[in-house]
Parts: structure tokens; C-alpha cells; sequence
């Protein structure tokens, strides 16, 4: 069994404590892509009276956004970007959102917390609402990119006869490439700077009808990466030993806690 910290209130709390807690966050941590895999996959079969199922409109999603050239974030927020439905049936947005915003940029953050506002332009007039809540964000640094996700990507993957890559696709270049490196607690810089600004040399490998616009568009949706880095200068790290097992044998490790800052904006 595992050694546990013996306090009752936090404040009483030591640094052997969290010798102790913090090689089993690291951990937890580090599961997060597979955990995050899981629950997407509670949507398979939630139709909802849609045309497709919650999942498959997912994955059409992230398809349709792989297949233009868009950078493994902007494809991992394509792919999460409706994963809040099952626990947020009133506010599916805000759970995605809550979930990537460690990991991705503000802007890309930003585009998921109000999509659902956004299609809301496509259908909410049809039961009683106003289908022009979007303009409240008028003149948004962030309007345009999410006013093009919707018309590119979410509005037109309600398509059973449309293209849906399994979940196999976006696994090495959505989850391994970006989810579990994203994850790891002793790495100093925003996980966000690790982004591609184009697709990867085997996204491009495998699909090689992405056109050289395409391209310009995927690296100038990660103009902000610059910023992030900036940002993520005044981080301050928190450093501490621990001791984690790998495999039969407990190893020291020197382990960094870094607060991360917020995002810096896109220009």
C-alpha cells in the first residue's frame, strides 16, 4: 500500500507530506490523456434526436479540422470541443473548456468556452432564442477564429454520409504527441508552447492533400505561441525532493512544481 500524509487540516501539512503526495500526482497526471479518451467515448451511441451520435460528431469535428491543415491543438479542441455533454447539459461548453484550459492557448480556450453560443446563429431560433447572442462579442480578438471554427468544422460534421476518421487517427498526434507531454508536472515551460504551428511530418506523411494554404492558415492560428512563452517566463518554480518507484525500485526525484500564468493573447 501506498504511504499517505497523516494530517487532518492542510496547514498542518509538511514537506514529507508532500514527498509523499506529489510523485502520486505526477502520476494521476500523467493518465490524464486516458481518462480524458474514456469520457469522450461515453458519447458513442447519444444520438439526441441528432443525425449523428454525440462521438461521431467528435470525431467528424476533429476530422474535418485535420484534413485542413489545422495544429494539434486546434484538432485536440476540435476533437473535446462537445466532451462536456454528458455532465453539462445545460453548459457542455464551459466543461471542455475547463478541461483544456491548462494545455491550450486563449485563444483556442476562448473558441471552445463560446462555441455553443456561436452555433447557436445556425438553429436556436427554430426554438424560441436568439439566434444573434453572438454579437454581444463583436470586435472579440477571438470572434473571427471562433466564427470560423463553427462554419468550417462543428456546423457541418452532423453528417452520416460525411468523412469520420476513427479515433485511432487522432490518438498518436492528438493525445501522445501533445496530451501526455502537456501533462508531465516537472517540465518548466507552458505546455501550450509545445503546440505545433503546423501539422506534424507524419500528419502531413499521412495527408498530403493538405494545400499550401491550408498550411498558412494552421501556422497563422498559433501566432500566439510567441506570447505564451513570454508569459510563461514569470512562472515561479516550486522545488522539492521526492522519492517515485520505477518498477521494483525507489529512485530520488527532483521534482518542479511550476504555477502556470495565464495565457498571453493572440494578436
Amino acid at each position: 500500500m501506498t504511504a499517505c500524509a497523516t494530517f487532518n487540516r492542510m496547514e498542518e501539512s509538511t514537506k514529507e507530506d508532500w514527498g509523499l503526495i506529489v510523485p502520486e500526482a505526477m502520476k494521476m497526471a500523467r493518465s490524464l490523456p486516458d481518462r480524458v479518451m474514456a469520457h469522450l467515448q461515453l458519447l458513442d451511441g447519444d444520438f439526441g434526436g441528432f443525425p449523428i451520435d454525440r462521438y461521431s460528431h467528435s470525431l467528424q469535428t476533429a476530422t474535418l479540422a485535420l484534413k485542413d491543415g489545422c495544429d494539434e491543438e486546434y484538432v485536440v479542441c476540435a476533437l473535446l470541443h462537445d466532451i462536456g455533454d454528458t455532465l453539462g447539459s445545460f453548459n457542455h461548453p464551459h466543461i471542455a473548456a475547463a478541461i483544456l484550459k491548462p494545455l491550450v492557448s486563449e485563444a483556442n480556450h476562448w473558441m471552445v468556452q463560446n462555441h455553443g453560443i456561436f452555433q447557436g446563429c445556425n438553429f436556436v431560433h427554430h426554438i424560441g432564442l436568439n439566434r444573434n447572442m453572438r454579437d454581444m462579442f463583436n470586435g472579440h480578438p477571438h470572434y473571427e477564429q471562433t466564427a470560423e471554427f463553427i462554419e468550417l468544422y462543428d456546423n457541418p460534421a452532423f453528417d452520416p454520409n460525411g468523412e469520420i476518421f476513427p479515433i485511432s487517427t487522432f490518438e498518436p498526434i492528438s493525445v501522445s504527441n501533445f496530451w501526455k507531454s502537456a501533462t508531465t508536472l516537472s517540465a518548466p515551460e507552458h505546455p501550450s508552447t509545445r503546440a505545433l504551428a503546423s501539422p506534424s511530418a507524419s500528419c502531413m506523411a499521412a495527408y498530403p492533400y493538405c494545400s499550401p494554404r491550408r498550411l498558412v492558415r494552421a501556422a497563422q492560428r498559433s501566432r500566439h505561441l510567441p506570447d505564451i512563452a513570454r508569459s510563461a517566463s514569470i512562472s515561479t518554480p516550486i522545488t522539492f525532493e521526492a522519492s517515485a518507484t520505477v518498477g521494483s525500485q525507489a529512485s530520488p526525484v527532483r521534482s518542479t512544481l511550476v504555477a502556470l500564468p495565464m495565457c498571453g493573447k493572440s494578436k
